[in-house]
């Protein structure tokens, strides 16, 4: 039993560890969620294959923790989309 406790707080701090998220939307490990009323959602299969990599799903406050990283995440890259049709058509 102690021994999952410990792995569930290994999970919880990967869950919620930003640049481990970063990293693996980058890298194509994991995909970009869509974003739901202000929550990240992933499908069952997303949440499964987390599972199998061996993070189980954490408890809430750690996913209320990735959503605020990955509401994060998605800002910057709708910013950096902005700024990319302006400078497009800044261009002509």
């Amino acid at each position: 039993m102690k021994n999952l406790i410990n792995i569930q707080k290994v999970a919880a701090y990967w869950w919620t560890d930003e640049a481990h998220i970063r990293t693996r939307i980058s890298n194509g490990s994991m995909p970009m969620p869509k974003l739901t009323n202000g929550l990240a959602r992933w499908d069952e299969a997303i949440l499964k294959q987390w599972e199998a990599d061996g993070y189980p799903r954490s408890p809430e406050p750690s996913w209320k923790k990735m959503c605020e990283i990955l509401q994060a995440i998605h800002r910057e890259a709708e910013a950096l989309d902005e700024n990319q049709k302006k400078e497009h058509t800044d261009e002509f």
